[in-house]
């Protein structure tokens, strides 16, 4: 029999990366306990999703990206989330072409995208540093492009052949994101070694620190399951293709991309991203399914936390 080794150091990462990951999920338990409980309604998510993703998030992302001089060749992984997410949304496309363009438009919207900024990032947060942050707010930029509606403008016009394709209202639709524009300040600050005063930085550390419970808040108040038998099969689909382009793209992350292992290490993390929260409002808006893409992206959510907390604690051991 082989002999098993775990000294105290192993212990401590152990019990770091789980008493982390544990107090992330209490937090979606507790959002989701007081919306049952009558505390918080279904509405107060989009008051909460507000709040993230224009005040706390664009905060952190601020605050981390002061902490760093960015490499010019991290710049590439902005092409890289903009091809990945597009890689997803045509698998959508083709496995939803035999049933008809509402079940295509309904795939494009709910297969692609990563939950990043919502999700992946401050759940990670705690656990890769400067460097591994701006690598993956890069990839969110591309990713982004997408997600903030690039993919609902790509499904519309499918479904709605009377609707053409607009690069100008694409890029309002993207440009109205503030998470968006304080990516492309903050990288643009970087790479030009420009620094904000320290005032400004004391400001938005203060808020920077409440985004991960606000964030995590939020997605329990937004978990809903109200799974149908009939729909069992297209949940499965859906959550298959994206473990499986996760793994595929975690690989090719780890072992054949250029970075340092502290980037391709956060590459790893964020492949496994859920689905993002904005997919729902976006088929709202295609008059799709709402229940089914809630559903799903509430089991996403789930399938996400399992995986990327066992990675935590591979990497962790490594």
């Amino acid at each position: 029999m082989g002999s098993f080794y775990f000294d105290l150091k192993d212990g401590i990462a152990v019990a770091h990366v789980l008493v982390n990951a544990a107090a992330y999920v209490a937090i979606i338990i507790l959002g989701y306990l007081l919306k049952r409980g009558g505390f918080f309604q279904v509405s107060d998510f989009r008051i909460l999703s507000k709040i993230v993703l224009n005040i706390t998030l664009p905060a952190a992302v601020i605050v981390n990206f002061s902490k760093l001089k960015l490499d010019f060749s991290l710049l590439s992984l902005i092409g890289v989330g903009l091809v990945c997410t597009l890689i997803l949304v045509g698998i959508g496309y083709v496995l939803g072409k035999s049933q008809g363009p509402r079940a295509q438009a309904f795939n494009m919207q709910n297969f692609s995208g990563f939950n990043i900024g919502v999700f992946a990032l401050p759940f990670i947060l705690n656990f890769v540093g400067p460097v591994g942050v701006a690598a993956i707010c890069l990839f969110d930029v591309g990713n982004s492009l997408f997600v903030m509606g690039g993919t609902y403008a790509l499904a519309a016009t499918l479904l709605y052949k009377d609707e053409k394709f607009s690069w100008l209202l694409f890029l309002k639709t993207v440009l109205s994101s503030t998470t968006m524009v304080v990516y492309l300040v903050m990288t643009t600050m970087s790479l030009l070694h420009w620094k904000l005063p320290s005032e400004i930085l004391v400001f938005t550390d203060k808020i920077a620190v409440a985004n991960g419970f606000l964030a995590m808040l939020m997605i329990g108040i937004g978990f809903e399951l109200n799974m149908e038998r009939s729909q069992v099969a297209r949940i499965g689909q859906a959550l298959m293709v994206r473990l499986s382009f996760a793994a595929l793209l975690a690989v090719l992350f780890y072992y054949v991309s250029p970075f340092s292992l502290e980037v391709r290490q956060a590459l790893v993390l964020l492949a496994f991203s859920p689905i993002p929260a904005s997919a729902t409002a976006f088929t709202a808006k295609l008059d799709g399914d709402i229940a089914l893409s809630s559903t799903l992206n509430s089991l996403a959510i789930v399938m996400s936390i399992v995986t990327m907390t066992g990675l935590l604690l591979v990497m962790d051991l490594a």
